[in-house]
């Protein structure tokens, strides 16, 4: 709710009556401070606070709200509620602790909670949470947390899969995690943690987390002075006996000196989130060899940085590392040759192709990068073909004189050449195609290329092209 978009109480209430005792699903989204949105905010919540014993899925997002004026008058059982969200953007939620008056009688079916702080370190043993069921939780998320009170937290989650934190620095944590015993969470399969360093390393040196399978870590602060923190990690997963198959990184620490030694688990998915001089740097001290996955997010101008195709390379045959699938998502890709790298023999088992060009339209090198890399993966026969094994390949990006006759000529050739007796050459034929203008109005299809796109999908092929829409 913002501005003038506000909705009619009377239709809430009509919906309520008609929709009888049925089970409600529903979400509050509240963008603007303004006196006049809260107050219409604070009347549709009085309106679903006389409904709890039918809430089942709650999740209301709210710039400002003052918690105690929301859920002051909480005296129902929410017996159905399954899964609850409230966010207040804040990491200082005004008496947070009436964020959870809905919890005041017990909640047996809930399972998924989300929150946006934990408003003190021993909160979750205090009465004021009332009947918080974290013994039954399953997926939990917490925007603003202490370590100690995050390690409290997930000591009392016994069967807890999901989970992520937003830890925050407190100048108490190590002293109050000194005289703990490390926590032991044999359940938890999916973890994500937004953190500086010092917060995160200490997080890592009191868990131990067994059936880790997916770690994605948001690292905060400066990458210049701040180092991967690559022992902490590696005695986190030998104490833990982990082996997680996914790691997402996305941060500026990249450059740590030994931080390569981490990389050697099998089968790894890795995503990378970083400027181009940490990424390279990345790239130049890893090596990664049982890598399946990779994710690139390029951050900084398109304008002056390159794809670093050398490093990445380089990288590659160092490693003797043959990625599944690779997703690149940056405006770096106008270097005069970087389409030459879809032909570098380390990437030749892709299965899977994702581009998002970041680039402003306005720069014609970004139009070019994208014939250029449809000509390099148009085969002229079966036999002589690059990415002989991709299936998926999307790409978004400004399609500026790019013409459908190019793209349909590269779709139809690597549809024909994988059906039509390239499977037997070790060709795999072109399941999908999803190529989407930016602009919506460069890229053209003409009633004959349109009839072509239609055929190629009556036999069988996933084809999207935003220029037909």
């Amino acid at each position: 709710m913002a501005g003038r978009s506000y909705p009619d109480l009377e239709l809430i209430s009509l919906w309520f009556s008609r929709s009888k005792s049925l089970p409600l699903s529903f979400t509050v989204t509240q963008r603007s401070e303004s006196s006049q949105t809260q107050e219409k905010t604070l009347q549709v919540l009085n309106l679903l606070t006389e409904q709890i014993p039918r809430w089942r899925d709650a999740r209301l997002y709210l710039a400002g709200a003052e918690p105690r004026k929301i859920l002051s008058i909480v005296n129902a059982h929410a017996l159905l509620l399954e899964h609850f969200e409230m966010k207040t953007f804040q990491q200082n939620v005004p008496d947070g602790e009436f964020l959870y008056r809905v919890f005041e009688h017990p909640v047996p079916k809930l399972t998924k909670l989300a929150i946006s702080a934990i408003p003190h370190a021993d909160f979750w043993r205090d009465p004021a949470a009332g009947h918080i069921p974290w013994h039954q939780l399953t997926s939990l998320t917490i925007d603003f947390v202490t370590v100690p009170s995050a390690v409290g937290v997930l000591r009392d989650c016994h069967i807890l899969q999901n989970c992520i934190l937003g830890l925050q620095s407190s100048t108490h944590s190590a002293g109050l995690l000194a005289s703990t015993s490390p926590l032991i969470h044999g359940t938890l399969e999916v973890l994500e943690l937004e953190a500086e360093r010092d917060d995160l390393t200490l997080f890592l040196d009191y868990t131990l987390i067994p059936a880790l399978d997916v770690l994605t870590i948001h690292g905060k602060g400066s990458g210049n002075t701040e180092y991967w923190p690559q022992a902490h990690l590696e005695d986190h997963l030998e104490r833990s006996g982990a082996r997680p198959r996914v790691l997402s990184i996305r941060t500026g620490w990249l450059h740590g000196p030994d931080s390569h030694l981490f990389f050697q688990h099998q089968g790894i998915q890795l995503e990378l989130e970083a400027e181009r001089d940490d990424l390279t740097l990345f790239l130049d001290y890893t090596l990664i060899p049982a890598l399946d996955v990779l994710t690139i997010h390029g951050k900084g101008s398109g304008n002056t940085e390159y794809w670093p195709q050398a490093h990445l390379e380089d990288h590659l045959e160092r490693s003797g590392s043959r990625p599944r699938v690779l997703s690149i998502r940056t405006g770096w890709l106008h270097e005069p040759d970087s389409h030459l790298f879809f032909q570098h023999q380390g990437i030749q088992d892709l299965v899977e192709l994702k581009i998002l060009d970041e680039l402003d339209w306005s720069h014609s090198n970004s139009s070019w990068f994208t014939h250029a890399v449809l000509e390099s993966l148009t085969p002229g026969r079966c036999e002589n073909v690059s990415l002989p094994k991709l299936e998926i390949l999307e790409f978004r990006g400004y399609l500026v004189g790019i013409r459908a006759s190019d793209i349909l000529r590269f779709v139809e050739s690597r549809w024909r050449c994988g059906g039509g007796g390239g499977e037997s050459l070790g060709t795999s034929r072109l399941k999908a195609t999803c190529l989407m203008d930016s602009s919506r109005m460069f890229f053209k299809c003409t009633e004959e290329e349109r009839r072509i796109c239609l055929q190629l999908r009556r036999e069988g092929m996933d084809l999207v092209l935003t220029s037909e829409e």
